[in-house]
């Protein structure tokens, strides 16, 4: 009798058990779902003012780049006419700049004009004379010094060439008194400019 009542009685733990188990299998999933129904409300209710302040955000700052885009097309165009319209000018600024008068002088400095070639020639302001060289008129040396002579921006002989000389000993003489001449300088578009000048002294001994 003692173990029937035993077995008995396990047998109906066994099955209170089972029950128990049973019922919980059945009953979590639906309070699963009845939490979770719960909690997925209040996260939406939660989420939803952050997402509706981020659209609200959005929309401003479309708003304010709407608001600044035709000032930024107005200053677009406005460079654009403005640098058309120095493009237009800038020739005729440049052709009556003092710029281009610096530069023209400037290689009217540097040039060498021939008689003739410039629209005033060098005229001559003082030519002290030449004496005659003691050695040459000993000796009957006589004839006829041919030279060419630079003369500056400034009237000054710059430079002498001699084209054709008697003797050698007229040269040092000749050269110490016509580099102490003293020109007009030759002028071309109203400029001081450089020029060759052709000049010639004769020496003859008086009889």
């Amino acid at each position: 009798m003692n173990i029937a009542i035993k077995a008995f009685n396990i047998l109906i733990r066994t099955i209170l058990a089972l029950a128990i188990s049973f019922s919980l299998f059945v009953s979590l999933p639906l309070i699963y779902r009845m939490l979770g129904s719960d909690l997925m409300k209040r996260e939406t209710k939660i989420d939803t003012s952050p997402v509706l302040m981020k659209v609200e955000t959005r929309k401003q700052e479309k708003k304010k780049v709407q608001t600044h885009q035709p000032r930024r097309t107005e200053s677009m165009r406005m460079t654009e006419r403005t640098r058309s319209f120095s493009l237009k000018f800038s020739p005729d600024l440049e052709v009556g700049s003092s710029e281009g008068v610096v530069v023209e002088e400037q290689n009217l400095e540097t040039m060498i004009f021939e008689e003739g070639e410039a629209d005033v020639n060098a005229t001559p302001v003082s030519r002290l004379p030449v004496p005659y060289p003691r050695r040459a008129r000993e000796e009957g040396i006589e004839g006829v010094v041919e030279m060419i002579i630079l003369i500056d921006r400034k009237g000054k002989v710059a430079k002498i060439n001699f084209v054709n000389i008697p003797h050698a000993m007229f040269k040092k003489p000749v050269e110490r008194v016509v580099k102490q001449w003293k020109f007009k300088p030759a002028m071309n578009k109203g400029i001081p400019v450089n020029m060759r000048v052709r000049q010639s002294i004769e020496f003859f001994i008086e009889k």
